[in-house]
């Protein structure tokens, strides 16, 4: 069965990736994995936050493992905590997954390999293919709000 890893973090944009994975395994027969990793941060106030934080997430994790049954498609969810990147590639690895989906934020003009950002970090270390869901700039037309950028690693 076709492996389909599913990372979100920002709720403004959750929607439209997790609608995109779950279109993709609904073509292919695949299973999801839902994932949602806390950053790593040594101030003991985040991490306070993180586990406020946890519940919210495994409420939202679990709307979305449902939406998947309700369309015929086996998933499942979980949370981690750590650096993003190496966890989101991890959970690749350990899983065994074709394809990653994730967003992009696209919130600065400096390149990626500079920001440090978890979508080009996993798009350079990941065991498989990555699609990158990012907001797309506002405009007057009337076009989808977002657009999708696939980058396949091999």
């Amino acid at each position: 069965m076709k492996r389909i890893l599913v990372a979100l973090d920002d709720p403004s944009i959750n929607p439209v990736i997790f609608d995109q994975a779950l279109t993709i395994a609904r073509a292919i027969s695949a299973q999801l994995m839902v994932l949602h990793v806390g950053y790593e941060d040594e101030d003991r106030k985040k991490q306070q936050q993180w586990k406020a934080d946890q519940m919210e997430w495994e409420t939202r994790l679990r709307s979305y493992v449902s939406q998947a049954e309700a369309a015929g498609i086996k998933a499942e969810s979980t949370q981690s905590y750590g650096n993003p990147g190496y966890v989101i590639c991890d959970w690749a690895w350990t899983w065994d997954a074709d394809l990653i989906v994730l967003g992009r934020h696209g919130q600065t003009h400096v390149p990626g390999w500079i920001s440090g950002s978890v979508s080009t970090y996993v798009s350079q270390h990941a065991p498989c293919s990555v699609m990158m869901v990012s907001p797309q700039r506002k405009s007057n037309s009337a076009q989808s709000p977002h657009k999708i950028v696939v980058e396949g690693v091999s």
